[in-house]
């Protein structure tokens, strides 16, 4: 299965085509904060490369939470896809990916920075969540010896040299890992029903949804 994973949740955008267990292409580029115009040009390259949208059998999207404009782009862009060429959708919530990244792990935390400072945080257990998503601050978050951390949060925890840095962003092709697993299951999503996943409410968001 040729699987697109797409993740536009925070300060880097990923791309990734994946089939069976082979990476076709993956990157990952590091923005500016709502700087989400880098989208488009990477969608571009996958025509370069001689890959038809046409050909892909799914994708995945992370929706949250984030940055508000990333992920509407991001979010956007996959329902226009999903309608046009019929491209099932796996949308995932952001720190579920991380989770999944962790899934080596018995103890994990992903992180993501929110605002003022404070951290998306859920913790997980071989990549599986075992706690309710929420915001903390820094110092809220229990650290504990062979603790994995993931996420660009991991910055702002400073008690963190007995933990274990997986890593501090998103990796795309996990993206699409995931996406296979809940296409197969078909744990899909309506392109209608499919928008941005926030814990921390601001005053864009409250108007865009009312």
């Amino acid at each position: 299965m040729k699987i697109l994973g797409i993740d536009t949740s925070t300060d880097r955008i990923g791309i990734c085509i994946k089939e069976r267990d082979e990476i076709i292409m993956e990157i990952i580029k590091k923005i500016e904060f709502r700087s989400v115009e880098e989208l488009f040009p990477i969608l571009h390259d996958l025509k370069k490369k001689g890959i038809e949208y046409e050909e892909v059998e799914g994708v995945g999207i992370t929706t949250g939470p984030g940055n508000f404009t990333s992920l509407r782009v991001g979010i956007t862009f996959v329902k226009i896809l999903s309608y046009r060429y019929k491209i099932p959708i796996a949308s995932m919530v952001t720190l579920d990916v991380l989770g999944y990244q962790m899934k080596e792990y018995e103890r994990g935390i992903a992180l993501i920075k929110a605002y003022g400072g404070k951290l998306y945080t859920s913790q997980y257990s071989y990549g599986k969540r075992i706690g309710e998503y929420s915001v903390k601050s820094p110092d809220e978050i229990l650290m504990g010896e062979k603790t994995a951390i993931a996420g660009n949060g991991i910055h702002l925890i400073k008690e963190k040299k007995k933990s274990i840095i997986v890593s501090d962003h998103i990796l795309p092709h996990k993206v699409c890992e995931l996406a296979e697993e809940l296409i197969k299951e078909e744990k899909t999503t309506d392109p209608l029903l499919l928008k941005p996943f926030y814990l921390q409410k601001i005053k864009a968001e409250e108007k865009l949804y009312q």
